[in-house]
């Protein structure tokens, strides 16, 4: 689910802008509702690569500004390690790769 309260809707894009960014390249990061575009636009202070970010809520598109793979995990996958906190990837269940081996 996307967790929008997070994510600042920083401007209503039309469902034609929504598709045309979409198609532009390979999206670095995507869910069923919301994705990078593949090109990082900038670099944030830690050096980290900034994406163009567009997402859907109900039958209304958004473009939500400029987000990090990080950021992109944390606002819309929403997932982190129950006992770290760490990121989890696309494919983690409950636990980081560190804690789901510790066993």
């Amino acid at each position: 689910m996307l967790q929008t309260e997070f994510i600042i809707k920083q401007k209503e894009v039309t469902a034609e802008k929504y598709e045309e960014m979409l198609g532009c390249l390979p999206p670095e990061r995507m869910t069923s509702n919301a994705f990078l575009v593949g090109e990082p636009v900038c670099h944030n202070s830690e050096g980290k690569p900034m994406f163009d970010l567009y997402f859907t809520e109900g039958e209304k598109y958004y473009y939500g500004g400029l987000a990090t793979v990080s950021d992109f995990n944390t606002w819309i996958i929403g997932r982190k390690c129950t006992k770290c906190g760490d990121e989890l990837s696309i494919n983690d269940d409950l636990e980081c790769g560190y804690h789901q081996f510790e066993k």
